[in-house]
């Protein structure tokens, strides 16, 4: 008894590194964050993977806002530039497609943190104890160039 086997390759989607998300940003920062892409039949480039935004008043699909650019042939870099005056949160959605048309998509959380300025007049040098990113820090506020009204230090504060 003879019989014939054939075998019909199957294409495999592309694969897009995951983004540990949240992605924090502080309201009127920009970040560039990187990720990798490979397929198994196909040589990718950074050029095949789209990104888009879920919110488009935070963070438009437009290049200057939302854009990947290449570092070398599957290392790519995502730029993320909120609209400067907003705070909130949005979801990227970044698809790659091979050759033959089969795509993924991979997702993640961009927060956009509010970002508040607060001034000091000083009479005298003080010290101000502040918290960053969960750790102590001292912001040393002088008197270096200021008159006989003393002078004003202007400090960002984030939630």
């Amino acid at each position: 008894m003879k019989f014939k086997i054939v075998v019909k390759p199957v294409n495999d989607i592309p694969e897009i590194t995951q983004i540990a998300g949240p992605v924090l940003l502080d309201q009127g920062e920009s970040k560039t964050v990187s990720f990798s892409i490979r397929d198994v039949e196909d040589a990718l480039s950074c050029s095949d993977v789209v990104v888009s935004s879920e919110n488009l008043a935070l963070l438009p699909n437009a290049p200057e806002n939302l854009s990947v650019t290449s570092g070398s042939a599957t290392s790519c870099s995502l730029l993320l530039k909120p609209v400067p005056a907003l705070a909130g949160s949005a979801k990227i959605y970044l698809t790659a497609t091979d050759q033959q048309k089969a795509s993924t998509t991979v997702t993640f959380d961009v927060v956009v943190r509010p970002v508040s300025y607060v001034t000091f007049h000083l009479a005298s040098e003080v010290k101000m104890m502040a918290w960053q990113d969960g750790a102590q820090s001292w912001q040393e506020l002088s008197l270096s160039d200021c008159g006989s009204n003393g002078c004003s230090k202007t400090i960002k504060v984030t939630d």
